[in-house]
């Protein structure tokens, strides 16, 4: 890997076609994001000029090289988006990210739901279901306008499972212990609207009001 410094970048650690997708999308943004890609020799599907080929993204090494805790945001794919196996060694990435980088917003691509669990424990700040509108839910959360935060949410019910949760049950209680009891539900929740702005990643201990309202990936 050539030497490199990188500041506020958004950090893709695996390459496959919802990675491809959401590299596209975020270029399309004004102005474009830095997005640094990492991505396996064995890669089939091409990855974006000036992609860094390593063998292994987990590799701490690495992981510096690429200025990971200056990082504005980290997207972790898996290998192959068909073998639940590959969860595995998602989080494993996950975890090694959080570590080097307390404070960035990660997003994973879960292959099998059988795995929430696992990742509710590995630092992810969204978990993106399969057949679901990963890579748009993954682009909307990385610090973007809220404009464009908004606009991804509120049109993608009708073409993937997002929607708007009731707040009533939710009232009073802090964000974590909301977004565990969706876990639990099978749902993911990704970000709060409040006062005429768009929060994602907030602090775990901030509590949900009357007039929020709260984001969600995932169906009853």
């Amino acid at each position: 890997m050539r030497p490199a410094s990188f500041d506020d970048h958004i950090l893709f650690l695996g390459w496959n076609r919802c990675a491809q997708h959401a590299y596209v999308k975020l270029r399309e943004h004004e102005p474009a994001p830095d997005l640094v890609v990492l991505v396996r020799p064995d890669t089939h599907i091409p990855a974006p000029p000036g992609s860094h080929s390593v063998r292994d993204p987990r590799d701490v090494a690495v992981l510096r090289a690429v200025d990971i805790d200056r990082a504005r945001a980290v997207l972790v794919f898996p290998d192959d988006e068909a073998d639940p196996s590959s969860d595995h060694t998602t989080i494993i990435t996950t975890r090694a990210v959080r570590r080097l980088n307390p404070t960035t917003f990660i997003a994973a691509q879960l292959v099998s739901p059988d795995h929430r669990d696992l990742f509710d424990h590995a630092g992810c700040d969204a978990l993106l279901d399969p057949g679901t509108l990963v890579s748009d839910v993954m682009v909307a959360g990385l610090g973007a306008p809220s404009s464009l935060l908004v606009g991804a949410l509120l049109a993608a019910p009708e073409r993937g499972g997002l929607r708007i949760e009731p707040t009533e049950r939710f009232v009073g209680r802090r964000w974590v212990d909301v977004a565990k009891t969706l876990l639990s539900e099978g749902r993911t929740l990704l970000a709060v609207a409040r006062a005429g702005d768009v929060l994602v990643g907030v602090h775990p201990d901030i509590e949900i009001r009357p007039d929020d309202r709260l984001y969600v990936l995932g169906t009853p």
